[in-house]
């Protein structure tokens, strides 16, 4: 089993694989040991218990002859190396476990390169299929092509056209913009200077009403000055006038 599996100490996964199984050897070996250990103390603790009680174990040989050869067998058991044994046996267990794991990912894996290649060889039949019979359609494509083309070439010139018209009218607009700014400018300007003339125009209406308030308020003392003149001299000639009928 050992030589059997020599080529896997030769690369870098081999040793990683046999460092791993040796690892499990010892982890095995060490519970084999403890487990021994503790059947040994559960039948001594059970001997013991035997030997205080008087009794003896019920398959202790009754006669000296049979003790004589259970005595022989475990000095013989007890000279051999179990240890040794049982360690070899578990690593060459790990390492073949070891080895069919890595048969199985070897097998795995050339199965994949396997399908691989038929898929490859597949897609290469295929496309040598679609070169031999599509000559035509490529060429109608080609064709369909250079019209798309065409087609978006007088695309970009009808919108470049549409780009200049619109610049140019941006442009008059923009002129447009600036007479019109212009004027408004020019009319402020005007308004500016029409402003001191209004404001002079507005003092002297405000004068010329004052003016006129002020004959309106003379005319009205004079017309009040003339009743009451009337009034003088129209009172004398009442009494005259009353004198003489009396008189009468």
């Amino acid at each position: 089993m050992t030589a059997a599996l020599e080529p896997l100490r030769s690369t870098s996964f081999g040793e990683a694989k046999l460092a791993v199984a040796e690892q499990l050897c010892a982890t095995e070996l060490e519970a084999q040991t403890w487990r021994l250990r503790c059947f040994q103390a559960e039948a001594q603790l059970r001997l013991h218990r035997l030997h205080r009680r008087g009794e003896q174990h019920p398959r202790w040989p009754q006669n000296a002859a049979e003790q004589q050869q259970l005595l022989n067998s475990h000095a013989s058991l007890k000279a051999l190396d179990f240890t040794a044994i049982v360690q070899e046996t578990l690593r060459d267990l790990v390492l073949s476990r070891t080895a069919a794991g890595h048969l199985q990912d070897l097998l795995e894996q050339t199965s994949h390169e396997v399908a691989e290649l038929e898929e490859e060889a597949a897609t290469k039949r295929a496309r040598a299929t679609s070169l031999s019979d599509g000559a035509s359609a490529e060429d109608s494509a080609f064709a369909a092509r250079e019209r798309e083309l065409e087609e978006e070439k007088e695309t970009a010139r009808s919108l470049a056209e549409k780009l200049r018209a619109r610049s140019v009218l941006e442009n008059d607009l923009a002129e447009q913009v600036a007479l019109g700014q212009d004027q408004v400018e020019r009319l402020q300007r005007q308004i500016q200077a029409f402003l001191p003339s209004q404001q002079q125009m507005q003092q002297e209406a405000r004068q010329a009403q004052q003016e006129s308030d002020k004959a309106r308020s003379l005319a009205q003392r004079r017309r009040e000055a003339v009743a009451k003149l009337e009034e003088e001299v129209r009172s004398p000639r009442d009494d005259m006038h009353e004198h003489a009928m009396l008189l009468l």
